[in-house]
This record gives structure tokens, sequence and C-alpha cells, in this order.
């Protein structure tokens, strides 16, 4: 148990870094389709801000088969480390792009370039780090090294928010379209630094050094021939998960702004108190798991979304202060559910060798087609019915469909894990 905790930062803080990095652009999108997309439709400008957004998504995919080749063949530690890297990059670059207005054209083909480039690099991030944690977890322990992960991509999304916040309050709103709107982009690099330095430190997971006799030339192809079913199901589980998620952060924000004409400041603290009781609440709902099984507990979280559906965006359709408050609520305690359990359920359904493969490519591939897309289908299902509560039907869906899948997975580690952690044995092979 004690050797297992010291893996903790090293998972933690490259997902805080990579989540911090990758949902500026869903906090800034307003900027965005002001700065890159002008047009004389505050609808279309925005619109293609969150298409540019989804695009960036599109990598996920290609993301996992790359990293997850490198992690299934070289080492969990070795792709964690790139990705890091990777990130830090594209954000650094995003923070120094010219604007439409100075490149034309230019301008958002090149912003396009960096989403597509953060979108590879927090594909191997998140689950490489989940992979790593949990199948190195002690008996009993799955559930919250699942939670952990989940509770550094909250954190990470809340240092964004906290940042922006804090732009945003410090500059006028001229200021913050002229020059401002970058710093939070090149305090990547700062950031990046440290959180390299702090993974260049850490092992290589034990896990994956007792098995390395067993790795595979090809993660990949052993994935598509003999687990092809369970990246299917693992897309269809993750389903849930993207929708709320994405709902959670990228579109409420704007909607707060848009809808109920907040303003940016106003926004971004709401967004900071909820995402600060989402990575706290995580945390009890992973030991919670742990003891009553990881399956109930995304049983109940996906039932919760069936049931609550509807009165969220009845909720948020008031377009009052208390009704946002319990809209958002109830979508917090569910997706709480949801996330604090996903993970366990996910690395157990592939074995050791292609674990980090077979996950990331299901898990992103959910992720993509369900998540990043959820801000468009939300926007154009409210313009073109004109009806505030018909986006309700897009999240009963994606509960349905997880729930459905549920049954293909278990709380059990496959036969291939052992049950004890042999800590100072493997830390020594690793090291």
């Amino acid at each position: 148990m004690n050797e297992w905790r010291k893996f903790i930062l090293g998972c933690t803080v490259g997902n805080v870094l990579e989540w911090y990095d990758f949902i500026l652009y869903g906090y800034f999108a307003h900027i965005f389709s002001v700065l890159f997309f002008p047009s004389s439709s505050e609808f279309l400008s925005l619109f293609l801000a969150y298409a540019v957004f989804a695009i960036g998504c599109v990598m996920r995919p290609v993301g996992s088969a790359f990293f997850g080749h490198i992690g299934d063949k070289l080492g969990r530690k070795k792709a964690l480390m790139i990705t890091i890297i990777l990130i830090s990059l594209a954000t650094i670059s995003m923070g120094l792009l010219p604007t439409y207005a100075e490149v034309g054209v230019a301008a958002p083909i090149l912003l396009t370039m960096c989403r597509l480039l953060q979108g590879m690099a927090v594909s191997g991030e998140e689950v490489g780090a989940a992979v790593f944690l949990t199948e190195n977890a002690p008996l009993g322990r799955q559930g919250l090294a699942g939670a952990i992960i989940l509770s550094s991509v909250y954190t990470g999304l809340l240092l964004g928010a906290i940042v922006v916040f804090i732009v945003i309050y410090s500059f006028s709103h001229e200021a913050l379209l002229s020059y401002a709107w970058r710093i939070p982009f090149l305090c990547s690099s700062v950031f990046g630094v440290i959180a390299f330095y702090i993974r260049m430190s850490d092992v290589e997971s034990p896990k994956f050094i007792q098995h390395s006799e067993k790795l595979h030339s090809l993660p990949f192809v052993q994935v598509v021939r003999h687990h092809l079913m369970a990246v299917v199901g693992t897309v269809a589980l993750s389903a849930i998960l993207a929708v709320s998620i994405y709902l959670f952060v990228v579109y409420l924000p704007t909607f707060f702004t848009m809808t109920l004409y907040l303003s940016l400041q106003q926004a971004l603290l709401v967004s900071v108190v909820a995402l600060f009781v989402m990575s706290i609440l995580v945390l009890f709902v992973g030991l919670f798991a742990d003891r009553v099984g990881t399956r109930n507990v995304f049983a109940v979280g996906c039932l919760g979304f069936i049931a609550m559906a509807y009165p969220i965006f009845l909720l948020l359709s008031y377009k009052t202060f208390w009704g946002v408050f319990f809209a958002e609520t109830l979508l917090i305690a569910c997706l709480a559910l949801i996330a604090g359990s996903i993970f366990p359920l996910l690395i157990n359904n592939f074995p050791v060798d292609v674990c980090y493969t077979g996950v990331g490519l299901g898990f992103n591939i959910g992720m993509t087609v369900f998540g990043s897309t959820t801000p468009l289908i939300v926007m154009s299902l409210i313009q073109y019915t004109g009806s505030s509560t018909s986006p309700f039907w897009y999240l009963f869906f994606s509960a349905i469909v997880s729930f459905i899948a549920l049954p293909f997975f278990t709380d059990g580690r496959p036969i291939i894990l052992e049950d004890t952690f042999e800590g100072d044995m493997l830390l020594e092979t690793a090291r």
C-alpha cells in the first residue's frame, strides 16, 4: 500500500497539466469565436469555435493507438513523458498564434493544428495514468485509484478556471481581446517543466515490468484481432461520461454567459466552485465503490441520468439562479457516480499486455464520438427545435447506451493480474 502511494503524484501531476492545457480553449471559446472566426452571426462564430474544439478531439483515437503502442511495448512511463512534452508545446504555440485580423484564414488553420496536437496528447495521458495507477492498486483499492485519476482531471480543469478567472478579473475586456487571453496558455511552459521533472523521477509500472515477457510487437493489431468487442463495449460504457463531462465543463460556462447573461467572471466563479466540489466528491465515490462494487455505483449513475436528463434541462430553461443551481447539482451528483467508478471497469476488461491500447482506443473513441460533439449537438437541437429542453434526449440516449453495455463488464480483476502487490521486488526491478 505504501509503495502504491508513491505512484499517485507522478500519475496525477501530468494529468492536471494536460487537462489544464486542454480545457483553456473551452473557457475561451467565446474569445476565439471573435478573434479567429469573425462573422455577422454570433451563433455561427461560436459554432465554428466549438467545431474546432471537436476537431481537436478527432485526434484522440489516433493518439490512443500511438501512445498505446508505446505504453504497451516500451512502458507506461515513456508514453506519459511524451504526452507532457506534446501538450505543453501545443498549448504554448496556441498562446503565440496570430489572429484572423492579422493573418486571415491562416489563423483558424493554425489554431486547428494546435488543437489536433492537444487532442493527441490528452488521449494518451488520462488513460495511461489510469492504467498505471489502477493496475498496480492493492486489492480493494481499484475504485479509489480510478477516482484519483478523474479527480486530477477535475483539478486540472479547476486550475484552468482559476487562472482564467484571475486573468479576466485583472484585465479589461479590450485588453483581454488584445493580448491578455494569451497569458493562461503561456503559463503552460512553467507548469510543463514542473510536471516533466516530477514524472521523470518516477519508476516504470511494476505490473508492466512483471509481464514484460508477454509483450507484443504490435499491440494495436493484437487488440483488433482478439479484443475488438471489448473495445466496442468500452466505447459504449464511456458514452455517458463523455456527454455529461463535456456538458458540465464546456457547454454550461458558455450557457451562463450567452443565455443567462452572467459576466465572464461570474460564469467562471460558478465553474470554480462546481469543479472543486467534483474533485472532492469523486474521491468519496471511489472509496464507496470499493465497498459496494464499481458496477453497482456505475449503474446508479446511469439510472440517475436516465431519470434526471429532462429535469436538468427543464431547470436550465427557467434561466434563473436557483434553476441553474439545482440543474448543476443534479448533473454533478450523477456525473460523480459515473466518474468515480468507470476506470476499474474498463481496465479490468483487458489484460496487461494490451491494456493501454485497448482502454485508450475505446475510451477515446467514446469521448470523441459522444463527448466532443456535445456542445454542437446541444446548440443545434436548441437552435432548430426552438425548445431549450430538447438536448435532454442526447443525455438520455447516452445513459441508455452505457447502461446496456454495463452487464458485459466486471468488478473483478482479470486472472492475469495478481491480487497482491509485490512492492519492494517490483520497484527494484523497475528502477
